[in-house]
């Protein structure tokens, strides 16, 4: 469609230029494709093709690429339709210049050929840049210049009569637009409990005067845009500003709903390096179809529009005015107001307090920022085992007799919190796990989102290393899959997956089973053109069917299965003739900002309904293998991918915050009977459950050691310690936790959203096992937090960092 675009630009813009010898030019210019209009239209591609089609967009920032698109091309209208305007109007004093005619057409046809050399033949990009900015600086030289050099005022008078102009505008829309962010603002700010109320009114002044001065920055951009913009096109101007408020609204509902900005989930959308809408719904758990999602936005865009325009008229009833002098004045007063504000905060505000206001505004005009926490570091993460060590040692390895294979069956139970395995809610995996299972006390997911948690466990890496891996996955075709897999996979097990959701959704079955699942003897998955039967408990219910039926034909191969149990995750489901533990549920997810206790214990009965449902579907799988006879020489391991929150801090679901609601998480271990003595634990995690396999089947520790997890087998002369990571960081922006000697310590990054390993961290806060803050004042006394860390945390900061100190 661009091609055809394109081409038929250039088309058009020949025949202007043969239409010069016939006509004057304004005689034969279409009223589609004038010179005004092409101007624009060059102007709008000239600097976004380049950003979108030719330059390296970043994984993950999806929603900042749209937005620089945006910029990108209302500087290039600027670059290109301002001399076209400036010339217009200078027309009424000076004969129409044929040979400026030749210069415009030519231009902008030199600059669309370009283009499209850009986009389809791979031109490059640092040529395209070097001839748009000679032939920039060459069009103002000369058509603008001449111009602003014949203008016969003064500067001061220039400056007097730029600032003078008043024009009409759309005051109603513009006032509401004001409105709203000022609600917003107001709304998260008495969200934070403070009992100081110079604190609270300095704060209060500073963001209303900040969103003064962006309103006003809005409406001039707007005003600026719409003037340079042909009247045929403005539609697209009108529908770009009239979403604003509309955009505003999503985004607070989904901070007070989810903790997570609208920019933010826009980002992830992109996060595995490409895009695909169809799964992310389905993976989001709304109950609607792209179509259906679709023709919501269609019909919001729609009804944006159509409030602008009745805001207008109203607007023009009451013959709103504004002038250049009153938004430039304004905008300076408000401005110098924040950034004296925001200099004067580090004196009578305090800094925790200031921290956490700051966090809350996406939007800041001042000098001055709170410190972004208590140290920033310099680090680097350490590559515990490369891939071609990796390669070595699978290739080094050979079967022996002496290798113990016993079948193994992992769970994984989406959205599984650790307090849900209760004698009531499920009163099978309450008893199996007191009694069958080895004692890991405290159990973690390795990250709050799908994706991450199944990379740990698979590949028994850091979860902060997903994206890296996953470039490399992407990079090579011949790419095979999690390590540990592929040594179960050279041992002789057939590997079983069963999902009841999409392994294509953001890499999952690519990235850890290898390209084409190449890993994988059976695979069974539930995609978009294969979802039947809809309802996910009853695929579950086909899904474990189906694995019994194959464990009954007693395969000769030693097994590995993984089944992935989705139930637990929003909505929530079980099936319809299962006897739900819970009547008095709820029905959905309210959509209240701040649920009562009720609201939220109907969520959660539901949730535990979903749970309770899980457990009869893995007891009956444990009963089955026990009739079998298979049940005492097999490994069972239950997990589940990340937890669940229920507003304990002010957020429903999950990828929000590295908090113990979404990342503490059964890991329940069921051993064959010949292993006796398991030493007990606790601070177990994901990337902790491969070694232990390749530890039980008696591989050498060479083929294990290197991993980020450790053996549960082995006993530990040191407490066990929990690194925790995200690309879901939430407003609160920790991305990085570590977890040992009952406490934490948590970690921010600097820098824009990124799912990319960071190579600094920022201190950010220090709490307990709970998430109850910590004091370390009288213990770090006059270390850096950087030795007061590694002091605390001695595995992690020594393990798995080659640097790991002050900034």
């Amino acid at each position: 469609m661009i091609k055809l675009i394109l081409i038929y630009i250039i088309y058009q813009s020949v025949r202007m230029t043969n239409d010069l010898y016939e006509a004057p030019i304004k005689s034969v210019y279409s009223k589609v494709l004038s010179m005004a209009n092409l101007s624009w239209i060059v102007g709008l591609l000239c600097l976004s093709v380049p950003y979108n089609v030719c330059w390296s967009l970043g994984n993950g920032n999806f929603g900042y690429d749209i937005l620089n698109t945006i910029y990108f091309a209302a500087l290039g209208i600027f670059l290109f339709r301002f001399p076209v305007v400036l010339e217009k109007n200078s027309e009424s004093k000076a004969k129409p210049n044929k040979s400026v005619d030749y210069l415009n057409i030519s231009f902008h046809l030199l600059i669309i050929i370009l283009l499209a050399g850009l986009a389809y033949f791979n031109l490059s990009p640092k040529l395209y840049l070097l001839v748009l900015c000679l032939f920039s600086v060459f069009y103002w030289s000369f058509l603008v210049l001449p111009i602003l050099k014949s203008l016969s005022v003064s500067k001061e008078l220039l400056i007097r009569k730029a600032l003078k102009p008043s024009w009409e505008f759309n005051g109603i829309f513009w006032i509401t637009l004001l409105i709203i962010l000022l609600f917003c603002d107001l709304y998260a700010l008495l969200s934070i409990e403070s009992d100081n109320t110079i604190e609270f009114i300095g704060s209060l002044l500073n963001r209303i005067a900040t969103q003064i001065v962006c309103v006003l920055g809005l409406l001039f951009a707007f005003n600026a845009i719409i003037n340079l913009t042909p009247r045929y096109l403005r539609l697209l101007i009108y529908q770009l500003f009239s979403l604003i408020p509309f955009l505003v609204i999503a985004d607070f509902l989904l901070k007070q709903y989810w903790n997570q900005s609208l920019l933010t989930i826009i980002n992830l959308l992109t996060s595995s390096g490409s895009i695909d809408l169809e799964k992310e719904i389905a993976a989001s758990g709304i109950a609607l179809s792209l179509m259906q999602l679709s023709i919501i936005v269609i019909l919001t865009a729609m009804l944006a529009l159509l409030v602008y325009w009745l805001l207008q008229w109203c607007s023009r009833l009451i013959k709103f005015r504004i002038n250049n002098g009153f938004v430039f004045t304004t905008s300076l007063i408000c401005w110098l107001f924040v950034v004296t504000e925001s200099g004067l905060s580090h004196f009578y505000k305090r800094t925790e307090q200031w921290q956490r206001q700051y966090k809350l505004y996406g939007a800041h005009i001042g000098f001055f920022a709170p410190p972004s926490g208590f140290e920033k570091m310099d680090i680097s993460f350490r590559d515990l085992s490369s891939d071609s060590n990796k390669d070595d040692l699978l290739n080094s390895l050979e079967d022996s007799p002496e290798f113990i294979k016993p079948d193994i069956y992992v769970f994984m139970i989406e959205s599984w919190r650790s307090d849900s395995i209760t004698p009531e809610v499920a009163p099978f995996l309450s008893k199996f796990k007191r009694e069958e299972c080895q004692d890991l006390g405290r159990t973690y997911a390795a990250s709050n989102c799908t994706p991450l948690s199944w990379f740990s466990m698979f590949h028994s890496k850091l979860a902060i290393h997903w994206s890296d891996s996953l470039k490399k996955a992407n990079q090579s075709s011949s790419y095979e899959g999690a390590y540990p897999m592929r040594v179960l996979k050279k041992l002789g097990y057939e590997i079983q997956v069963r999902a009841v959701c999409d392994l294509r959704y953001r890499n999952l079955g690519s990235l850890n089973f290898g390209n084409d699942h190449v890993l994988v003897d059976h695979l069974s998955h539930y995609t978009e053109t294969n979802n039947k039967p809809e309802h996910i408990s009853e695929r579950e219910k086909l899904v474990m069917g189906h694995q019994r039926e194959y464990l009954d034909s007693d395969p000769n191969s030693p097994q590995f299965h993984f089944t992935a149990l989705d139930s637990p995750h929003y909505n929530y489901y079980w099936p319809a003739d299962f006897d739900q533990l819970h009547v008095d549920c709820a029905n959905d997810i309210p959509v209240k900002l701040n649920p009562s206790k009720d609201i939220v214990g109907d969520v959660v009965r539901r949730y535990e309904n979903a749970v309770h449902w899980v457990d009869y579907a893995i007891e009956e799988f444990v009963d089955f293998l026990k009739f079998k006879g298979t049940y005492d020489n097999s490994v069972i391991i239950i997990t589940g991918d990340h937890g669940e929150e229920f507003q304990e801090e002010g957020s429903w679901f999950h990828c929000s915050s590295l908090n113990r609601f979404q990342t503490e998480v059964p890991i329940i271990i069921k051993w064959p009977k010949w292993v006796e003595d398991t030493p007990s634990h606790t601070n177990v995690s994901h990337y902790d459950i491969m070694p232990s396999v390749l530890d039980l089947i008696g591989l050498e520790s060479k083929f294990y050691d290197k991993l980020a997890g450790q053996s549960v087998l082995l006993y530990d002369d040191s407490p066990r310690e929990v690194v925790l990571s995200t690309v879901h960081r939430g407003e609160s922006g920790i991305g990085f936790c570590l977890v040992g000697n009952k406490r934490k310590v948590k970690f921010s990054f600097p820098g824009p959203w990124s799912t990319d390993a960071p190579d600094q961290l920022v201190v950010s806060e220090y709490s307990d096992i709970l998430d109850r803050p910590f004091d370390f004042r009288q213990e770090i006394g006059e270390m850096t937090h950087a030795d007061y860390i590694r002091k605390k945390f001695p595995q992690s900061s020594g393990r798995f960092f080659e640097r790991f100190e002050k900034h």
